[in-house]
């Protein structure tokens, strides 16, 4: 029978396991890294930019509502100036065709002057407080409707049709979106100098982009409205068309 002594003395002589040694890091390794987080950057970037300029855009867009409802004394604090490319909106450029290009000023200054001059409601699509700027020009259009200005369009209280564009925005709800939503009989609202002007829809339908002119030049002799946006994301083939007639006005001051 074998002591401990022999078993101490045997475990003594087994070969200590060693770590393997780890290899230094060279200059590629550190390249690879740096190139993995700058990708890692940009991917959270990449989804978080919509987000964060969807929020700009709401912001400047309630800024814009709440000087309609409590206007400034000064004239000049009646609008925010904005960086003229600031907040894009993706496919922008395609997404609405105006037919006297109404989107190319050419005042070309990196700061520009963001106005409203109306607030639309459409209870219909919960549709609140959308500030309206005159001048259908992409700017414009980034933070609201925008009035046509071109021919056949007239201002919001005079005889005649008064033409508004607005995007389709991807996110539900935003802007002109759920405009395809109203039938004949829904209303909307516009807001415009202290009075609401209640309009009834009356005939809705969907054209190609060079058709809308012809609707839009169309003489009518009734106060009304044509709510123009685009039709079937994300090509936008077509565009969608709202003709209201003016029902009543009445004061809100």
């Amino acid at each position: 029978m074998r002591n401990k002594s022999y078993y101490t003395e045997n475990n003594d002589k087994q070969p200590t396991r060693q770590r393997p040694k780890r290899r230094r890091l060279t200059l590629f390794d550190y390249f690879l890294y740096l190139v993995i987080a700058i990708l890692l950057v940009v991917g959270i970037w990449i989804l978080l930019k919509p987000q964060i300029d969807n929020r700009r855009r709401q912001v400047i867009s309630d800024d814009l509502v709440e000087i309609l409802k409590n206007p400034p004394q000064i004239e000049a604090s009646r609008g925010i100036w904005v960086d003229r490319d600031a907040n894009r909106i993706p496919g922008e450029s395609y997404d609405y065709q105006p037919p006297d290009n109404e989107t190319n000023p050419t005042d070309r200054s990196e700061m520009i002057f963001i106005e409203p001059i109306a607030i639309i409601q459409i209870d219909k699509i919960n549709l609140a407080n959308l500030p309206i700027m005159r001048g259908a020009t992409n700017e414009n259009l980034r933070y609201g409707a925008a009035l046509y200005t071109g021919t056949g369009s007239v201002e919001i209280p005079e005889p005649g049709q008064s033409t508004i564009f607005g995007h389709h925005m991807w996110e539900y709800g935003r802007h002109f979106n759920r405009l395809e939503e109203l039938d004949i009989g829904d209303t909307v609202r516009i807001i415009y100098q202290g009075k609401e002007y209640l309009y009834v829809v009356d005939r809705t339908t969907a054209v190609v982009p060079e058709k809308q002119i012809e609707n839009i030049r169309k003489a009518r002799n009734e106060n009304s409205i044509l709510l123009i946006t685009c039709k079937d994301p994300p090509e936008y083939p077509l565009r969608f068309l709202v003709f209201a007639t003016l029902e009543s006005v009445k004061s809100i001051q």
